[in-house]
């Protein structure tokens, strides 16, 4: 990754990290993310309301592809002494949350910058901890045409990093940490 790139991420998972937002409240936390993504990229941004997603194009007929991330935080007080400590008391980024969409975001800069052989959609996710944000975004992938998608899993389940998902099957959005399904987009087998 670029130096600037990566001092940017990382100055950006700090100010996420000190400002913490619950599921369905992220109004801060997305407002950062699209105007960081402004200020340095040319990628389109679609404002979808309590969330949104970046496009680089690569041309028509070209494949379209997403990666994901979510922004919110949990209800939990900090319980670690660092300089980009949560400021929103008994709330915090206990999930990595702040860390997913510093990462996309980086990543999304050196796609604008560097260039893709497919349509490479960046799709900020709120609310996951609630499971509200995978049924609001669930459209995205049908609206936009998508083939695949690429998540981060659960730092415990190294076998499933960066796992590629076919739009035939459910997508898995956290590991499988949840028998129920909440971390399953509501998606029909063909």
């Amino acid at each position: 990754m670029n130096e600037k790139n990566l001092e940017l991420a990382v100055k950006l998972r700090h100010e996420l990290h000190r400002n913490p937002e619950l599921s369905n409240h992220e109004t801060w936390t997305k407002r950062r993310l699209i105007d960081f993504l402004k200020t340095h990229t040319k990628l389109e941004i679609v404002d979808r309301g309590l969330w949104f997603y970046a496009v680089y194009r690569a041309g028509e007929g070209k494949r379209n592809i997403a990666f994901r991330a979510d922004f919110d935080a949990i209800p939990m007080q900090e319980s670690i002494d660092i300089p980009h400590a949560s400021q929103n008391p008994g709330v915090s980024h206990k999930c990595g949350h702040d860390g997913h969409s510093a990462a996309l975001a980086a990543f999304a800069l050196e796609i604008d910058q560097l260039g893709a052989d497919k349509n490479v959609f960046f799709l900020f996710q709120h609310a996951e901890e609630t499971g509200d944000g995978a049924a609001q975004c669930a459209v995205f992938i049908k609206e936009n045409g998508i083939h695949e998608i690429r998540v981060p899993q659960r730092e415990r389940s190294p076998s499933t990093v960066g796992r590629r998902h076919r739009r035939d099957q459910p997508l898995r959005i956290q590991g499988d940490d949840y028998p129920h399904g909440r971390d399953t987009f509501p998606r029909k087998r063909a």
